[in-house]
């Protein structure tokens, strides 16, 4: 049955990636396409099973992985200082969104903050993936936008963790931001210098 899943997914990925290159559009996005319309949501062709989430969570991981490889921290570096002012307009708009939205429906404060949290988060594979299906993963725009996904996942990830604690806890406890911020320190440094010292082996 598994087989028959993933055969049938990968005859509609291969289609629908043909069909939006037939009509100069991302192949990303006839990838998504095809998920949709063979899952359950549409035609259900194909059902959600822990072998399709485990391949789905591998896909993730090398489309990330490969994101990695595809970037040249120089660039991401050059691109920097336009980037802050995009990533800080990016997480403080989408938080702020998300938070205001949720209230609307009737959410409290606690799980808005929550909710902003989540529609902050890029996604900086994807965005890697569109530019390299578009041709302009070498270009400026796409230096900025990525150096600025990655502040904003690093700001988000911050602020997530900030937030479970005074949520576990329900108390303000500015030790215990004091000791997240410098754990993200020591781990943001190590990998920098790690990077930066042994990257050619």
């Amino acid at each position: 049955m598994f087989l028959a899943d993933l055969l049938i997914l990968l005859v509609f990925v291969w289609l629908s990636r043909k069909l939006f290159q037939f009509m100069k559009l991302p192949a990303l996005f006839g990838e998504v396409f095809a998920g949709v319309i063979a899952g359950p949501l549409i035609l259900g062709f194909v059902q959600e099973t822990e072998a399709i989430k485990v391949l789905a969570e591998l896909g993730i991981f090398f489309l990330m992985f490969h994101s990695g490889l595809e970037s040249d921290p120089k660039d991401l570096f050059k691109a920097s200082k336009n980037a802050v002012f995009v990533a800080i307009g990016s997480a403080v708009f989408s938080i702020l969104a998300g938070f205001f939205v949720a209230l609307q429906f009737g959410y409290d404060v606690e799980t808005s903050v929550f909710l902003g949290l989540v529609m902050s988060i890029t996604a900086v594979a994807i965005s890697v993936r569109l530019f390299k299906d578009l041709k302009i993963n070498g270009s400026k725009v796409a230096h900025t936008v990525m150096a600025a996904a990655v502040m904003t996942e690093v700001f988000v990830l911050v602020a997530f963790s900030i937030f479970l604690d005074i949520a576990e806890t329900g108390v303000w406890n500015p030790q215990t931001i004091v000791i997240d911020l410098f754990k993200f320190a020591v781990y943001f440094a190590v990998v920098f210098y790690v990077g930066h010292h042994y990257f050619r082996y």
